[in-house]
């Protein structure tokens, strides 16, 4: 909520005067936006005087900014709360980059839940006696987890967690087994044996590797695909609640533990699921066991690995000539070609689609779109089809296209209007938005 600081027409004066003056001296309209968060923030015109006031007296409050003058010496701040749940990972640098229609859901790929484990079999080179010769080698002395917490953290999971991960829990209750040996062949740069043990009850620590933490935004979540695992090794996931975190890496990644493997997996196989990496995670053994023993390379596949995987399999793509009856996400970033939309109608699977052109027709197709779940578009295409009633009703999150662009962006208050337009659409609160005039 935006205190009597943030709102104080005293308060934005030294920036009001800054812009009036430009707009008079260059006979042009002038604007300027920025961003406030946990004390800090600011913006080009936005001088040192104003944000120390804000450091002091709003040091609580998150908003987005943005200010016009004209030459006629008019000059206004538009000020957002920008801790509207309907903003979660929809603001930018003094913008509003999309409003999420739905809230407490994830971006589908993520809402895939695993097949159950059917022949597979936990590995035979699962050996708990040995894990626990290994761990207790490499942390003498550190204590063991409690077992009441080891049975709550099972409990919790909903799988029963293979003997080689009870066999490490049951030794220590966590500890840094990057202590191992490792091998030193430069033909495996990547190998690793050991982990930082995460303790069962570090739920903290754990949050990091759930869905919203890996996507962080609607807008990424839900621009990615997920490639079938060419080994059959791993089920088509973004994320799995059969994976049980076992321990980190030093750049943050996470070791899980997978029960509900692919075809060809093994129940209890270690994967590892990079930091930088949004969605699934890679292979390394079969069990906790045969890593801790022989090690793994861990060399992951960037984001944009993985958008070429998808875009090969045409899960992704950027034309609607390329549109498969498999397709996901389609990306129309092209600045200048107009495009007709007319060919989507009907398309069973199409749930993301990226719009930047300005020039676009057939608009009435995306009504027609069962799957669809995310539509970004410029500001100016948001008010046609509003204006319209062709806004589709199966949107759980909105992106603008060109809120952020620099010169080319939308006007500050028309992406407000088309923000509170979707919300009200919906019935859901409006954004809370504040008009301060300069004064004299």
């Amino acid at each position: 909520m935006l205190n009597d600081a943030v709102t104080s027409p005293e308060t934005w004066q030294p920036f009001l005067n800054t812009l009036a003056s430009l707009a008079v001296s260059n006979n042009c309209d002038v604007t300027d936006c920025g961003q406030f968060s946990d004390g800090y923030g600011g913006s080009m015109l936005l001088d040192g005087e104003v944000v120390a006031s804000l450091q002091t007296m709003a040091a609580e409050c998150a908003f987005i900014y943005g200010g016009i003058a004209r030459p006629d010496g008019f000059a206004e701040v538009v000020l957002v709360d920008s801790q509207s749940p309907h903003l979660t990972g929809m603001v930018g640098a003094g913008s509003i980059d999309g409003v999420v229609l739905t809230l407490g859901i994830d971006p589908e790929p993520f809402r895939r839940q695993p097949e159950p484990a059917g022949e597979q079999r936990i590995s035979s080179g699962c050996d708990p006696e040995l894990v626990a010769r290994i761990v207790a080698d490499q942390l003498p002395g550190v204590a063991a987890t409690d077992p009441e917490r080891l049975a709550a953290a099972e409990q919790a999971f909903g799988y029963p967690l293979p003997a080689d991960v009870r066999a490490l829990y049951a030794t220590v209750a966590g500890g840094d087994l990057y202590s191992i040996e490792e091998p030193d062949d430069p033909d495996l740069p990547w190998i690793t044996r050991g982990m930082y043990v995460m303790p069962v009850d570090e739920s903290e620590g754990r949050a990091y590797c759930r869905p919203p933490q890996r996507y962080l935004s609607w807008r990424s979540g839900t621009g990615v695909a997920v490639t079938p695992d060419r080994f059959g090794q791993l089920q088509p996931l973004a994320h799995s609640p059969a994976w049980f975190v076992v321990g980190t890496d030093p750049d943050a990644g996470f070791f899980v533990v997978d029960m509900a493997p692919g075809p060809k997996g093994t129940v209890g196989q270690l994967l590892h699921v990079h930091r930088d990496v949004p969605v699934g995670a890679q292979w390394l053994a079969p069990s906790l066991t045969e890593y801790l023993q022989n090690g793994a390379v861990i060399d992951p596949k960037s984001l944009f690995d993985i958008d070429q995987e998808a875009a090969e399999r045409s899960l992704i793509v950027e034309a609607i000539a390329d549109i498969a009856p498999q397709t996901e996400v389609l990306r129309l970033r092209s600045l200048d070609a107009p495009v007709d939309l007319s060919p989507l109608a009907g398309h069973p699977r199409l749930r993301s689609v990226d719009i930047s052109t300005p020039t676009v027709s057939g608009l009435d197709a995306l009504r027609d779109l069962p799957a669809l779940e995310f539509l970004s578009m410029p500001v100016a295409t948001w008010q046609t089809v509003i204006n319209d009633g062709l806004t589709p009703d199966s949107l759980h999150a909105v992106g603008f296209e060109d809120a952020g662009q620099g010169w080319v962006r939308a006007p500050f208050t028309d992406t407000i209007e088309v923000a509170n337009a979707l919300l009200g659409h919906r019935g859901l609160p409006l954004l809370d938005v504040v008009r301060v005039r300069a004064t004299g």
